[in-house]
């Protein structure tokens, strides 16, 4: 029983932590959105490169890519936490 609790903290706290990793990859996104949309008006005046866009354009995707992975992370965490307690775990439940 002590390593079943033991386990489950510790995916809880896994689970806690995708959280997080999930609204900084959200924030990251938004980051790069507002980066890549300035660098874009910078091209049109001539302050910045093609060579400038195409490099917050990889940013952009990089970060679309990175909010990806957070979300299938969340997902997996969530789902190893709702096998070890033997329930669903609703929006806003435990978070």
């Amino acid at each position: 029983q002590k390593e079943l609790d033991n386990s489950i903290r510790k995916q809880f706290y896994t689970y806690k932590q995708t959280i997080n990793s999930l609204d900084l990859s959200r924030q990251n996104l938004n980051q790069a959105q507002e980066n890549n949309s300035i660098i874009i008006d910078q091209v049109r005046a001539g302050l910045k490169t093609k060579n400038d866009l195409l490099s917050a354009e990889i940013s952009l995707l990089q970060a679309e890519h990175s909010l990806k992975s957070a979300v299938l992370n969340y997902y997996m965490t969530k789902l190893n936490l709702q096998k070890l307690i033997g329930q669903k775990i609703e929006e806003g439940e435990i978070e």
